[in-house]
């Protein structure tokens, strides 16, 4: 009678040890306990209050030009210097903060909607779907993604949403690649051929059946992505595509900077200083995710 209640026990145990939700809280205690993704997240918590709190950070004006202080060194009066029109550097990076990280965030989710979407149809329904889709997405990926961003700017017009419209789009076949690759895995379980059995639609096995099955890679590429987006907009903000001046983003102090490069430069150094440091924390955190998250080490 003990052996068999001690069976009963271990098996609960196995059972509640394989589940959904104890995968995902272990997936979140070896996150915790890695310093880097910490670090990398501590970073991001920093930044998206900075970015909120943009007002209450700055201590100036971020467009708020003043000729007689243009090009200043930095001081206790203006932590990074001023600027060619006089500007203060301090300011116009928090206020930039909003602004790239924003555009981060949503080029990231115009692909990941997308992809995901065509990624699970693809894996889903197979044959000349999945034919069609995956060799629309070999024709994007023909092209340098940079190019093919400022090809879509050009048509579009420079902006700010232009830009993110343009980086969403380049992104999107990294998605769907990732997307189809993990509904072909989890497609052929039983628990999806079971949903089919019982005469489950098609949308309800996808969004209710598999799509919680796969969202660790999403996850982790999603985060990687919005760090990439950020350099990427900024970037085609240096080439006077994406925001317009006199907006702060880091990707047109940066362009604007160069010019003085040798004279003043902290007007370039601090916008770039900025970027490399999200990126680094999107990173730190992306890989944190992928360790936490890889089902063999759970």
């Amino acid at each position: 009678m003990a052996g068999l209640r001690a069976t009963a026990v271990g098996s609960r145990i196995a059972k509640d040890a394989n589940s959904p939700q104890s995968q995902w809280a272990a997936a979140r205690r070896r996150f915790v306990h890695s310093g880097t993704g910490m670090l990398g997240a501590a970073l991001l918590v920093l930044f998206l209050l900075v970015a909120v709190f943009a007002a209450q950070v700055s201590p100036y004006d971020p467009i708020h030009q003043d000729f007689r202080i243009e090009r200043e060194t930095p001081s206790a009066e203006h932590l990074m210097g001023t600027d060619e029109f006089g500007r203060d550097v301090f300011s116009r990076v928090v206020w930039g903060a909003r602004v790239s990280l924003q555009a981060g965030a949503i080029a990231a989710s115009i692909a990941l909607v997308v992809g995901l979407a065509l990624g699970m149809t693809a894996a889903y329904y197979r044959g000349r779907t999945d034919g069609l889709v995956m060799r629309a997405m070999d024709v994007l990926l023909a092209f340098p993604y940079l190019l093919l961003a400022i090809g879509i700017v050009a048509i579009l017009g420079p902006g700010l949403l232009t830009a993110m419209i343009a980086i969403g789009i380049v992104y999107i076949p990294n998605y769907a690649r990732v997307v189809r690759g993990a509904v072909l895995s989890v497609g052929a379980r039983d628990f999806v051929e079971a949903a089919r059995a019982v005469g489950a639609r098609d949308r309800r096995v996808m969004w209710r059946h598999i799509l919680p099955n796969v969202l660790a890679p999403i996850i982790v590429q999603a985060t990687l992505n919005v760090g990439t987006a950020i350099i990427d907009t900024a970037g085609l903000s240096f080439l006077g595509l994406g925001t317009q001046p006199p907006t702060p983003d880091w990707g047109n102090m940066l362009s604007a900077g160069r010019s003085y490069v040798i004279d003043s430069p902290w007007i370039a150094t601090f916008p770039g200083l900025a970027i490399l440091a999200t990126v680094l924390a999107f990173n730190l955190v992306g890989d944190a995710l992928r360790d936490a998250l890889d089902p063999r080490l759970l």
